[in-house]
């Protein structure tokens, strides 16, 4: 049997690099690419969730 994978919260600072170990990008450049767009109905669910998340103080769990 495996063991349990822990999750570990990301920094954003975590750098992309490539196999050669070329900085690409870091992780905050893909967040803003693929999260930042909160007017389409594909994020504001995960938005909403996070302000009730916010709001019951449980938002670090």
């Amino acid at each position: 049997m495996y063991p349990a994978i822990k999750a570990e919260k990301k920094q954003g600072t975590e750098k992309i690099i490539t196999p050669g170990g070329k900085r690409v990008a870091e992780l905050t450049d893909f967040w803003r690419w693929a999260y930042s767009d909160l007017i389409g109905n594909a994020e504001r669910g995960a938005l909403a969730e996070y302000l009730v998340a916010c709001a019951l103080g449980i938002q670090d769990s």
